[in-house]
């Protein structure tokens, strides 16, 4: 959020002007902040609660020995109950009257460009919008001082998300202009002030001519109002409340109410003890963990020993030195460069040989370099990541190296070195993640390989972390054990993050595998479509379906019913830098030479690469009467004189593919294009012309009602 201030003020000219410019405001709400927010009042609340029981004593009647002696009475603290001196109030009044006033020039503008509210529903490992909310709000004042004039604007447009035809529908609709097009429901206000002058000579007026009516109905006369506010709306605001409106509400509701009630956030994981420090080692090396002045891992002085995969608890040493007791860790708000608490955690490596010594106070992550060097060149690296569990400190000791598994399958990983492989572990699904242990991660090469568990698959080819740097996203191939053309993919999306190195301000990267299906296809179409290549599958309405044996290069075919006819899309997946982000693709019926015209959009958002089929329109018959849909034809002059192509015009002029493009020249009279839809048929989609299929935002029909019945538009 962008905020722009500016402000003079002149003496001299007697000018006041005052600018305010916000770029954008983005707000959004989901359950998971609503339960933040319940946590952390639930805190202060309890603190509360000790702070008044602690306060809550017994009422004891005190004892005063001296309070019924008089007392002298000091005038100079009591002198509001000194009468006034009404003279000298009545010549300051005149004095003021007499003095001039001076006119200042007052001005100032207020603007909102975007203000932006969402409402977000979990859904698995993101949130999708559900309600967006869309507004810009400008405003100026003049003479606020003197004689107020305000004028106000604001723009409204609400739309709610639909799941059940997965699209944005209008719950406060736009309005269509004649030149500026379609544009949010506007709302003005003008305030405007009297001045005292302008009111009593008004009310001179209105008193004179007002005065037999007065008598004749007994009544008082209205004064005239000092200050006017005009609420003003030019278009009328349409809201549209629907049924899935009403269930989405309902839905958004409960989630929000449970989001309330749970007080804390819930566990990624099980943490033993109820010590406030607590240690894993991920690492794959023997590390023994030691006592230091604020950290204790053992009751007897000795080493303690930290197996891999096992939580170590480690007690916060309370002292009164300025090492860092738990009532310093909690006072005060420090500046990372003022802080000098520090909570040392002693590491004793046994391979390599080394000791360090790490301050985690903080929850972060921070890389500790070790005196060891690869074949490759490259020096050895251990990560402290320090992370917050329901109030407790975890720390884990990994590799720079970690696997998050984001499929529905768990993937083995092995390390490659020289001719050897060793086994790195397994990628659980919706499990925690993965450390490559660093013993398997500095081989000479960095290579590894991966395939699904159970051995039905083949390991993929060699892939090495040292190209993580220039390569981001990478497809692997593990062909099915006895069958030499069956296959599957998996596409590595790597992340990177810049971490401190040490002490000093260094930068160090580490990488994040995330293991995701080569292409996720989700049916945005109010149909069932039916996918024939490369497997074979029934996709229903807003359905999504990971796709594992389908990359770039190779064909995706898929059938789907509308109108009574069979339509067919057969489409060879285009490279990754080829692909835009809406497509129009045309799907020929197999019965006929008819044509249907749908858009794919690519997306990698939250990184997986998401292909989905959607249409802008489709007509829904609620009639009960069967319906035809028909429109005007066009004849174009060709070279050849002796074929008439035809354009039928359902939306303006889009619709090409409802009848032949040619009739032959001995036809006089070509019939109108039509499509019937039957009442039993919901819903159907009306065939676009890819020329126009970017633009249209409105369609404008003709219905045919059968059984004798008008048309009508």
């Amino acid at each position: 959020m962008d905020i722009k201030f500016t402000g003079s003020i002149d003496d001299q000219e007697h000018t006041q002007n005052f600018s305010v410019k916000i770029d954008q405001v983005t707000l959004r709400v989901s359950p998971s902040i609503i339960r933040l927010l319940s946590a952390v009042s639930a805190q202060f609340s309890e603190h509360q609660r000790k702070d008044q029981e602690a306060k809550s004593a017994r009422a004891i009647l005190r004892e005063y020995q001296d309070y019924w002696k008089p007392r002298v009475i000091e005038n100079d603290k009591y002198w509001w109950f000194q009468l006034g001196n009404d003279s000298v109030v009545e010549e300051t009044a005149e004095e003021v009257a007499e003095t001039t006033q001076i006119v200042i020039n007052q001005k100032a503008d207020f603007t909102i460009k975007q203000f932006i509210v969402t409402v977000e529903a979990g859904m698995k490992d993101f949130t999708r919008p559900m309600i967006l909310l869309e507004s810009a709000m400008l405003g100026s004042a003049k003479n606020w001082s003197t004689q107020l004039i305000a004028e106000a604007e604001a723009r409204l447009q609400i739309s709610y998300y639909n799941e059940a035809f997965n699209v944005w529908e209008p719950l406060i609709e736009p309005v269509l202009h004649q030149y500026e097009g379609w544009q949010s429901w506007r709302l003005t206000l003008k305030i405007s002030s009297q001045l005292e002058e302008d009111t009593n000579s008004q009310q001179q007026r209105q008193g004179t001519s007002k005065s037999i009516k007065d008598k004749i109905n007994q009544k008082k006369a209205v004064l005239p109002p000092k200050m006017a506010l005009i609420f003003e709306a030019r278009e009328m605001m349409n809201i549209t409340v629907s049924k899935s409106f009403l269930l989405l509400v309902n839905q958004l509701s409960e989630s929000f109410e449970k989001a309330a009630k749970q007080i804390s956030p819930p566990k990624s994981r099980h943490l033993p003890g109820s010590s406030s420090y607590m240690l894993l080692n991920e690492t794959g090396l023997e590390i023994k963990i030691c006592n230091t002045s604020t950290l204790k891992a053992s009751q007897k002085q000795t080493d303690l020993e930290c197996n891999r995969g096992e939580y170590i608890p480690l007690e916060l040493i309370e002292n009164d030195n300025n090492n860092g007791s738990e009532k310093q860790l909690s006072a005060g708000n420090w500046q990372m460069k003022e802080d000098q608490r520090h909570v040392e955690l002693q590491l004793k490596i046994e391979e390599p040989k080394t000791e360090r010594i790490v301050n985690i106070l903080r929850a972060e992550m921070q890389c500790i370099d070790l005196p060891k060097e690869a074949d490759s060149g490259r020096k050895w690296a251990l990560v402290v990541d320090t992370q917050l569990e329901d109030s407790r400190h975890l720390v884990v000791l990994r590799s720079p190296v970690n696997v998050i598994n984001r499929m529905d399958m768990s993937v083995e990983f092995q390390s490659h070195k020289d001719l050897e492989t060793t086994f790195c572990g397994v990628s659980a699904i919706d499990s925690r993640p993965l450390n490559i242990p660093l013993p398997q991660l500095y081989t000479p090469d960095g290579e590894f390989s991966i395939r699904p568990e159970g051995g039905i698959y083949d390991w993929s080819d060699l892939f090495s972390w040292h190209d993580f740097d220039n390569v981001k996203r990478k497809t692997v191939r593990c062909g099915k054990k006895g069958v030499e053309h069956e296959a599957i993919f998996i596409e590595m999306v790597v992340t990177e993050e810049k971490i401190r190195r040490g002490a000093k301000s260094l930068e160090y990267s580490i990488y994040t595998i995330n293991l995701f299906p080569p292409i996720h296809f989700v049916n945005l179409l109010p149909l069932c479509l039916e996918i024939v290549e490369p497997i074979r599958r029934e996709v229903t309405s807003g359905e999504g379906v990971d796709l594992y044996n389908l990359i770039a290069g190779m064909p995706f075919v898929l059938k789907l019913e509308n109108g009574g006819e069979i339509y067919k899309m057969k489409m060879t997946i285009p490279e990754v830098g080829q692909r835009n982000d809406l497509t129009v693709i045309k799907l020929l019926s197999e019965t006929s030479n008819k044509e249907l015209c749908l858009g794919l959009n690519w997306s990698i958002e939250f990184l997986r690469t998401t292909l989905s089929l959607f249409t802008p329109y489709w007509m829904v018959n609620d009639t009960g009467k069967e319906l035809i849909y028909q429109g005007p034809i066009e004849k174009s002059i060709q070279t050849t004189p002796q074929a008439h192509h035809l354009r039928a015009s359902i939306f303006g002029q889009c619709c090409t593919s409802i009848l032949p493009k040619s009739f032959t020249e001995g036809e006089k009279q070509a019939k109108h294009s039509e499509i019937k839809h039957l009442p039993n048929q919901n819903p159907i989609i009306l065939p676009l012309n890819e020329e126009d299929f970017y633009e249209k935002k409105k369609a404008k029909l003709e219905f045919l009602i059968l059984n004798g019945l008008q048309n009508f538009l």
